[in-house]
């Protein structure tokens, strides 16, 4: 239990070889996982997960360690809890399930909640943290030792498809800019939805996507970008690539590696909206909108590109950047 206390994964890892059980309890009687998700401590929740630590154990207010990592807005320990088999019908002592916690958590004034739950008022302490391998981004709050994080609309999103709901265009779009950090992991959840929910709905989803670069709200403009530069064809009947152009797990700022798929073929319409959006005051979305025809071959934001340094390495557009350097000299 100190190893996980203390958050040494490596120490976690090899415990199994030397006959610990990943089920073992503190001297409270809370398991190992619990601690880990209520510590926010990713790496030792897949270490006691690949270990086979128990996914269904409750605590005394029936929330298994999943009701719990949804609770606290945790949405890297969610994914992780229901890829390793956490059931999403498994109810708490008020008879809710996953989806349940998971709308009333969402939108909810987390400051307030943690006045409410500490008896305390003093002043909230914020700080960004990255989630998911460091592959986006996350906001923690945190009052007298309890704390919460932002991704409540993230883990509703992701719930919501694997319920096989469909959440509209608007819905999505009002989630995301909700968040103004575009590496925030609601902004993956989001576009990734719109292309998982509407595989079948192309022309609506990309005409809906490129309306948005009229609007004043530059973080919707941004949203627009994003699912275009998804590769969402018009009205090609050929799926776009559900993940988009990044992989889950190697992209945003704290990305060391990754690599991605080769570029969708030109589609003339597709560029001209992002061509549209080369003079957009926000500068990400004039980066996107001139990276993103680059890698189908059209030159028309290259006055922009010449502009930034590919080799950058603390660019917020590195990677997309090195994408396009990369692209080029295959051509």
């Amino acid at each position: 239990m100190a190893a996980v206390r203390g958050g040494d994964a490596q120490a976690v890892d090899a415990l199994p070889a030397a006959g610990a059980d990943p089920d073992t309890e503190d001297e409270d009687g809370t398991p190992a996982l619990r601690l880990a998700v209520e510590a926010f401590d990713h790496p030792i929740v897949e270490v006691l997960l690949q270990g086979s630590a128990g996914t269904e154990r409750a605590d005394s207010a029936g929330r298994t360690p999943l009701l719990r990592a949804i609770e606290l807005g945790a949405c890297d320990i969610v994914e992780s809890l229901i890829t390793h088999g956490a059931r999403l019908w498994v109810t708490d002592a008020r008879g809710r399930d996953a989806l349940e916690p998971a709308r009333y958590w969402y939108g909810r004034d987390l400051v307030a909640e943690l006045h409410r739950a500490t008896g305390l008022q003093g002043p909230v302490v914020r700080r960004t943290v990255p989630t998911d391998s460091e592959a986006w981004i996350s906001e923690e709050l945190s009052l007298g030792g309890l704390a919460f994080r932002t991704g409540h609309a993230a883990i509703l999103t992701g719930l919501e498809w694997r319920h096989g709901i469909v959440t509209s265009f608007d819905e999505l779009l009002s989630r995301a800019p909700a968040e103004p950090g575009v590496d925030h992991e609601v902004w993956w959840e989001t576009t990734a939805a719109l292309h998982q929910h509407h595989a079948h709905h192309h022309r609506t989803v990309w005409d809906a996507a490129a309306a948005l670069r009229h609007r004043p709200d530059p973080l919707e403009r941004r949203f627009g970008a994003e699912v275009i530069r998804g590769g969402i064809p018009r009205p090609s009947p050929q799926p776009w690539n559900v993940r988009g152009t990044r992989t889950r797990r190697f992209a945003g700022p704290h990305a060391t590696s990754w690599s991605s798929p080769p570029p969708p073929p030109h589609d003339r319409a597709a560029s001209d909206s992002l061509a549209a959006c080369l003079a957009d005051p926000d500068p990400h979305v004039r980066v996107e909108a001139a990276a993103r025809p680059a890698l189908r071959d059209d030159p028309r934001g290259d006055e922009i590109l010449r502009e930034l340094d590919p080799a950058d390495q603390n660019s917020p557009h590195h990677w997309l950047l090195y994408d396009v350097y990369r692209h080029r000299r295959r051509c």
